[in-house]
This record gives C-alpha cells, sequence and structure tokens, in this order.
C-alpha cells in the first residue's frame, strides 16, 4: 500500500512585542519631546501603542510626555519599586498593541538599572517574548553621552539603541552633526560605542523656542498642534516643518527599528 508522508507542522513563533523607553538620565536633553515626536510618526502612520509616563515629578509640566495626550489616554505608573519595574516589562510583553511607549523619570539610573542587572536579560526577554529599544539622546553637552554610557553598560546586548541627536537650538541648525556632537562622534569611547552596538541613529531638527514652547502647551501631538487654530500661523508653520523632517528621518531609521510592524 502507498503511504503519504504527514508533512511535519513547525508553530510560526508570535510576533515579537516592543517595549520602547527613555533612558533617564539627567533632565533636559529632550527625552520627552523626541518620545513624542515618534509618537506622532506613529499615530499618523496609523500604528496603535500604549502611551505610559513614568516621571511622577514632571507630571504637571508642560513638557511632559502625558501632555501631548487627551486626559486618561497616558498611563503612570511609579517605578520607584522592583513590583512597578516588573509590571512595565509584564504590560509591554502582555499589550495587545504590540508596542509600548515609556517615558522613564529623569535620574531613574541607579534604581532602575539595579533591577535591570536582575531581571532585563537576554533569557528573560525571550522567554517574554520581548524586545526592548532605548532611547538616548545626545546633544551639544557631553554629559548626554555620558549618560547614555551609563545605560549602556549595564543593557549591553539586551536592547536596540535609538539614538535620538538632538539639534535644540536653531542658532546651530545649520551646524555638522560631527562638529556639534564630538563626544559621540569622534571620541575613542564614541566610536567603540557605535562599532560595538550598531546604534540606529535619529536626527531631531532644531525648533525656534517660541513654536516649540507652543507646542508642548497645546496639549496636542505635532501633527495635532501644527493644525490648531489656537496657535499663532508662523509656529504652526514651525511646528509642520519639524513634524515632517522628524517623520522623515524615522522613516529612515523604520528599516532596523521595525516599529510600524
Amino acid at each position: 500500500m502507498k503511504t503519504t508522508a504527514t508533512p511535519t507542522v513547525v508553530p510560526s513563533r508570535p510576533p515579537l512585542n516592543t517595549l520602547l523607553f527613555t533612558s533617564g538620565g539627567k533632565g533636559g536633553p529632550g527625552k520627552s519631546v523626541s518620545l513624542v515626536g515618534a509618537a506622532d510618526w506613529l499615530a499618523v502612520r496609523g500604528r496603535a501603542f500604549i502611551a505610559l509616563d513614568c516621571d511622577q515629578e514632571n507630571k504637571n509640566k508642560k513638557s511632559s510626555f502625558a501632555n501631548s495626550f487627551p486626559e486618561g489616554m497616558v498611563g503612570r505608573p511609579d517605578l520607584r519599586t522592583e513590583a512597578a519595574c516588573d509590571k512595565l516589562l509584564i504590560t509591554a510583553a502582555e499589550a495587545k498593541t504590540g508596542l509600548v511607549l515609556a517615558d522613564l523619570p529623569a535620574n531613574s539610573g541607579s534604581d532602575f538599572l539595579a533591577w535591570w542587572r536582575k531581571v532585563g536579560t537576554p533569557e528573560n526577554l525571550a522567554a517574554l517574548n520581548l524586545r526592548v529599544i532605548m532611547l538616548g539622546v545626545i546633544t551639544s553637552e557631553p554629559s548626554t553621552f555620558d549618560s547614555v554610557m551609563d545605560w549602556a553598560e549595564v543593557l549591553q546586548g539586551s536592547a536596540t539603541y535609538m539614538l535620538c541627536l538632538n539639534r535644540r537650538h536653531a542658532s546651530r541648525s545649520e551646524m555638522p552633526l560631527e562638529e556639534l556632537m564630538p563626544e559621540y562622534f569622534a571620541s575613542e569611547e564614541g566610536r567603540a560605542f557605535r562599532a560595538a552596538l550598531h546604534p540606529v541613529e535619529v536626527e531631531i531638527p532644531a525648533m525656534q523656542e517660541k513654536a516649540m514652547a507652543a507646542m508642548l502647551a497645546s496639549g496636542q501631538l505635532p501633527s495635532v498642534a501644527a493644525n490648531s487654530p489656537g496657535i499663532f500661523v508662523l509656529d504652526r508653520t514651525r511646528i509642520r516643518s519639524w513634524a515632517a523632517q522628524l517623520h522623515a528621518n524615522l522613516d529612515a531609521a523604520e528599516k532596523t527599528l521595525h516599529l510600524l510592524d
């Protein structure tokens, strides 16, 4: 009797969920603004996500991550306990959207990284079917690269590094990034970091300070604020240009980040 072999069915691996969080280093370089820009890009592209603002000290400020969303749309976990940190990973691993954006508190480094050493291992992340993207920000200030290095020493290869190269001030908008950020591009430590961890670099354009303040005060994501009648028309133009440039930069980075999958 002729028999037909039964094909072996190999179950496909479920898609990875993604946790994108800001490195909670020194406040001021633009981590929240960079995450707001990424959230805006995702929203315009139709990608659903869960937004978490973990910065308890910044929650009433117009520059907070949560301020760019309608009230009630952003979770506010307090990461000052290990249980809360555990919950952050669990939330990301179980999110039906497949993507969680979390803005960590400024200066949260030591506590969060001590916890990460214990639980953020590649083995644990693989068991959770979770990938992690760390959003760090580099400016002309040397301390910003130092902060990224502090986190990289702990995260090592357990995370993908999304480095936002933030021009910040319009007065330096035409200066080559290599000259604006020599600690990152020209130092031996910077070259070693890039060679070992292959960060995905996203340039954050400069924006005139008055327009940036209007965008942050609006309580809206940039692409919405750019069309808001409550913002002066020239500021709306500047916001629209900033968002368009940032979106184009994120489109290029998407080839590696895969945030729209």
